[in-house]
């Protein structure tokens, strides 16, 4: 059972996706548009107090989160906890993290990211083996994880709350704010509607979230690059969008991958894991299609314009949630990604004219 924690608490992250748009990626490109030198440092700071704000809310408050989420065995809150701890440093650590790739120090970023997982990986995987015994396997690894993102945070960044300024925070990346503030609604009211249907559909879900949740996370790093690159003026979109079908083409693999290796351990239903998984494999494709169009428009074009679009479709996604089907959640998602790619597609033609691989001759001009 111990496998549904990951899915339980799957709306957490979402929320902490938000903390991250506004506190990590918005105050940095703040920092670089605006010259304010200590606005990431900033960012972090605050971040990491709104964070533990509301995770210490969630964990004093968490039956009513489960009783939410119709899940009924109530022996799993150790490790529910365990898990919304361990994202909350996971998310302090992503603060740090963005903050070192828009400073152009992505080996060391890549080098600490590799470390800190197989850290907690090995961790979790020997005091398992060792003790047998969950309470000391959640302290000793929530420990470790501790001590090393205080010392990443030191060594990486400093306490300050200059250059603070949430609307500007907001502004420059009030697209994905936004998104994963309504991903939030979406999985907190979309799981809880799937669940309903029986712990087949758990188990379900939970598998195919399992193989596909890390792939949708590295995906967001096409936009985190574009990001960084529109904002300091090195942005080939010819170029980005060729590495970013790559990616799609890796991501793709893994989960076909993950699937025949792990399906044994779980054996779930494999008609209900099909329909989930066969048009997120579609879907891994389609996204870099507008969403590298999408971040230029909202950097260099009209903010409110790119943000409303996007929070139209968003907003759909949400009300699908509320659809009495365990594919609540997937109908939304298909929703949210076509709505996409046909209105900024329109958009983006209609500001430059042209289309395609020339578009890169107007990015020159800029």
């Amino acid at each position: 059972n111990i496998t549904q924690i990951f899915t339980i608490t799957y709306p957490i992250q979402a929320l902490m996706l938000v903390l991250k748009s506004v506190f990590g990626t918005g105050a940095n490109v703040f920092k670089y548009k605006e010259n304010a030198k200590q606005a990431d440092d900033t960012g972090i700071t605050i971040g990491i107090i709104f964070g533990f704000i509301i995770c210490t809310l969630i964990i004093t408050n968490l039956d009513y989160y489960l009783l939410f989420m119709n899940i009924a065995d109530y022996s799993l809150k150790s490790f529910i906890i365990f898990s919304i701890m361990l994202i909350y440093l996971q998310y302090i650590f992503c603060l740090v993290l963005e903050k070192l790739y828009f400073s152009h120090q992505e080996k060391k970023s890549n080098f600490y990211t590799i470390f800190f997982n197989v850290l907690i990986f090995i961790t979790l995987v020997f005091t398992s083996l060792l003790f047998l015994n969950e309470m000391v396997t959640i302290i000793t690894t929530l420990l470790i994880a501790t001590l090393f993102v205080i010392c990443f945070f030191i060594y990486n960044s400093k306490i300050s709350f200059k250059d603070f300024n949430i609307y500007q925070f907001i502004k420059y990346d009030s697209t994905s704010a936004f998104s994963h503030l309504l991903f939030l609604i979406t999985y907190f009211i979309g799981l809880s509607n799937s669940f309903s249907f029986g712990e087949e559909y758990v188990l379900a879900l939970s598998f195919f979230t399992i193989i596909t949740d890390v792939q949708w996370d590295i995906s967001y790093n096409v936009g985190t690059i574009a990001k960084i690159d529109i904002s300091q003026g090195y942005f080939n979109y010819k170029t980005h969008r060729k590495n970013a079908l790559l990616l799609s083409l890796i991501l793709n693999i893994s989960i076909i991958l993950l699937f025949f290796i792990l399906y044994p351990f779980y054996t779930p239903n494999i008609y209900i894991v099909l329909i989930f998984t066969i048009p997120t494999l579609i879907d891994l494709f389609v996204v870099p299609f507008y969403e590298l169009k999408k971040i230029y428009l909202h950097i260099n074009y009209s903010p409110l314009k790119v943000t409303v679009i996007v929070q139209i479709a968003n907003v759909l996604r949400t009300l699908c949630s509320f659809l009495l089907t365990p594919y609540c959640t997937l109908i939304g998602q298909e929703v949210t990604i076509y709505l996409q790619l046909i209105i900024i597609n329109t958009l983006f033609f209609k500001k430059y004219k042209i289309v395609g691989d020339e578009i890169i001759k107007n990015y020159i001009k800029e």
